[in-house]
């Protein structure tokens, strides 16, 4: 059973959030951000919506901040949200950084989906990984499944300070 005017449900949802359809600010090279936004604009534009799809997000929600603070700098600029815009896009190149450390490209792209059953490596794991980088938030999230394929793959129980001492390293550069 529905309700109410079914008219909009064609539109994709980002005519309805953000400001995706106001011209560029600057007249000069478009910059990440635009870049992005366009790559979003063509690939939701590519993909046909299905029943199923229709009330996802436009923006993964790992990336709300980013999107809330790149969207504040757009509309009303400062100093304050420069700073913060540009200190979490630091800090994913540093957690990006950090994991391919950590996980080898070889590794990133053959580790399926894996169940972890070795907790005590994994929690010591996110121990150390939290001692010496900082807490995990919501993007450093989506790098736990290379922790589980690190801890699962371990040859014998007497590796883990060695893979504890590959984090901290990782961390430390």
């Amino acid at each position: 059973m529905k309700y109410g005017t079914q008219t909009f449900t064609k539109e994709p949802i980002g005519n309805f959030q953000g400001n995706l359809n106001e011209p560029q600010i600057s007249e000069s090279a478009p910059s990440f951000f635009d870049k992005l936004i366009s790559k979003s604009k063509r690939q939701m534009a590519a993909a046909p919506v299905s029943d199923a799809k229709k009330h996802i997000s436009a923006i993964p929600s790992r990336d709300a901040k980013m999107h809330h603070l790149y969207s504040t700098l757009q509309t009303k600029g400062g100093h304050k949200v420069t700073i913060d815009l540009s200190s979490e896009l630091n800090q994913r190149m540093r957690s990006d950084h950090v994991f391919e450390d950590l996980a080898p490209h070889s590794l990133r792209a053959t580790a399926g989906p894996i169940r972890p059953r070795n907790f005590e490596c994994l929690k010591g794991a996110m121990n150390t990984y939290e001692k010496f980088c900082g807490k995990m938030d919501d993007y450093e999230l989506q790098y736990v499944k290379h922790l589980v394929y690190l801890c699962e793959t371990l040859p014998s129980h007497e590796d883990q300070p060695a893979l504890m001492l590959r984090i901290e390293e990782a961390c430390s550069h």
